[in-house]
Parts: structure tokens; C-alpha cells; sequence
């Protein structure tokens, strides 16, 4: 190889890494060396992206987002099933194999994921990014659990739009040629996403979640959670705990309460609260063909019943 084309390599090396570093995203990790294995990605079918592997459809509808034209990422499991649930089927574990990039949101969620990736050399964990909300899990009282994350990240707009940007560095690095690609995708995406950025301004309005997987909204939408009724939506509420969201709902006065769940409630359970209104919220946005369509579904549905 020439000299010059060395020297142009070389530079081009250090500049993926130093931006992958400058822009707070972790290192596309190898099992060699780091410094020959971005350019070994970088080089690999350049004008052609493939092998991009997401863990869950909500993950999936933000990579897709951006790489609309350039790629079509390939989604572990179906759109209904929740990183708690993830199974890997045979051909999975064959397109994780073949990966150039997995995307998932992290051992917290998609925990039966974490032994298979724990040596993938490309890998993109977003609950290792420096989102704009970090929220630690809460107890049935709303007091934050000390060492904890929630992991419902991309319910916060603004967290998708940040996850929507990581995986467009990473990818661009990746692909140099397709990155003007990318980045009209992202800017469309931004402009999209920008009426679900504003918070609304007005009063916080009350609501009671099933189980506490909903305080992304709540700074978006302008909610209050006022209290959960179970710590495992897999599992009945206690007795105990319908007696006190009873309480808790009561100070709130007569009027209706909204309570948000993932899933039907026996009408015969719901009335024990007094008059409510029931939402059941998607949070994994498994009905919908965009993540715009998704998150605005769920701002509309949300208001309707906390502000009818």
C-alpha cells in the first residue's frame, strides 16, 4: 500500500475513535486489539450497512428511524414480547452472530441477553449513555430505590431522540459513506419528535399506575404519580395496597383518577378504587409502525384520560 493511503487510514482510525469517545458513546469493543477493530467494521461492505440487531421493538422502531433507506434492522423476538420475556430463537442467535452492531437498552431489562453479549464485539448498550433522564426504579411509597435504573427509557422523548443519536454516530463511524444518510434521517426525526419535547405548562394532573413503568411521561405530560397498586404486574395487588391507593385517591377529591396498566384489570378489582378511569397503555408501543406514531399515541391516550 502506498504511504499516503497508510497515512489517510491511520488518520481516519483515529478520528472514529476519538469522535465515538468525544460524543459519551461507549467503544464498539473487540476481543483484539482496539485499534484495528473500528476500521475492520469501517471497511466491512461499506456501501451496503447490514447486520444491524435490535433487542425489543421499541428499540427497533428508533433504529429504524434512522437507517430509513440505508438498512432495515433486524428485531430479536416479535413486537409484543418485552425485554422481561425476551426467548432467542435459532435464527437470532444466527443474525446476533452475523452482527455488525446490537442495540439493546441493558442487562436491567433484557436480562436473558446479558450472558450472550457479554463477549459480542459490537454492541451498543444505551443504558450506558449519558441520556437526559435517568430515573431509578421506585417502591409502592415513590421513594427512589438507592443503586437502581429504570429501564422504560425510551418512554422520555428526549431519550429516544438522544438513543436515535447514538446509534447514528456509531453506525456513521461504521459506514462513512452512507453518514449524510444518517443524518437526514436524524434531522427529520428531531423535527418530528420536537412537539413531544415541550412539557405543556400546566398543573400536574394525578394518576395511579398499575405498576410504576410510566414515570417517563410524567415531566412530558405534565402527571403526578399519586401511587401503585403492585411492585410485579405479574403478581396480585395485596389487599393492604388497595385499602391505601384508596386513601392516597381520596385526598384528590370525588372526582375520577385515571389509572394506567399494561394490562386488563378485572372490572370487579378496579371498583374497589371508587370512580376511576381506566387506560391500558402499550408502553412497548408494539401497535404502531413508527416511533412517532408511538410516542404521540401514547401522549393522546395519556391526556384523554388524565384531562378529559
Amino acid at each position: 500500500m502506498p504511504a499516503s493511503k497508510s497515512i489517510i487510514l491511520l488518520l481516519t482510525m483515529l478520528f472514529c475513535l476519538h469522535s465515538a469517545h468525544a460524543a459519551g458513546i461507549p467503544a464498539i469493543t473487540t476481543l483484539t486489539a482496539p485499534a484495528t477493530a473500528i476500521p475492520a467494521v469501517a471497511t466491512s461492505s461499506a456501501s451496503s450497512p447490514a447486520g444491524l440487531v435490535t433487542s425489543i421493538y421499541p428499540v427497533y422502531l428508533i433504529a429504524r428511524a434512522v437507517t430509513t433507506g440505508i438498512e432495515e434492522p433486524y428485531l430479536l423476538g416479535s413486537r409484543q414480547r418485552s425485554g422481561h420475556h425476551l426467548q432467542l430463537r435459532p435464527q437470532d442467535r444466527l443474525q446476533l452472530q452475523r452482527a455488525t452492531l446490537v442495540v439493546w437498552v441493558g442487562p436491567q431489562l433484557e436480562g436473558s441477553l446479558a450472558g450472550t453479549l457479554q463477549q459480542h464485539p459490537r454492541q451498543l448498550k444505551l443504558s450506558s449513555l449519558p441520556l437526559p433522564q435517568r430515573l431509578p426504579l421506585r417502591d409502592l411509597t415513590g421513594q427512589p430505590v438507592a443503586g437502581t435504573l429504570d429501564p422504560h427509557l425510551w418512554l422520555a422523548p428526549a431519550n429516544s431522540l438522544a438513543m436515535a443519536q447514538a446509534i447514528v454516530r456509531v453506525r456513521s463511524q461504521q459506514y462513512p459513506p452512507a453518514a449524510a444518510r444518517y443524518q437526514a434521517n436524524l434531522q427529520q426525526l428531531t423535527r418530528q419528535l420536537q412537539p413531544l419535547l415541550t412539557a405543556s405548562g400546566r398543573r400536574p394532573a394525578p394518576y395511579v399506575a398499575w405498576h410504576d413503568a410510566y414515570q417517563y411521561l410524567e415531566k412530558p405530560l405534565q402527571l403526578q404519580r399519586i401511587a401503585t397498586l403492585t411492585a410485579d404486574p405479574e403478581q396480585p395487588v395485596r389487599p393492604g395496597q388497595w385499602l391505601s391507593v384508596a386513601r392516597s385517591k381520596a385526598r384528590y377529591g370525588k372526582l375520577p383518577v385515571c389509572v394506567i396498566s399494561d394490562q386488563s384489570i378485572p372490572p370487579q378489582a378496579i371498583q374497589r378504587l371508587g370512580p376511576v378511569r381506566h387506560l391500558i397503555l402499550d408502553e412497548n408501543l408494539s401497535q404502531a409502525d413508527s416511533l412517532v406514531a408511538g410516542l404521540t399515541q401514547l401522549a393522546v391516550q395519556t391526556s384523554r384520560c388524565i384531562r378529559p
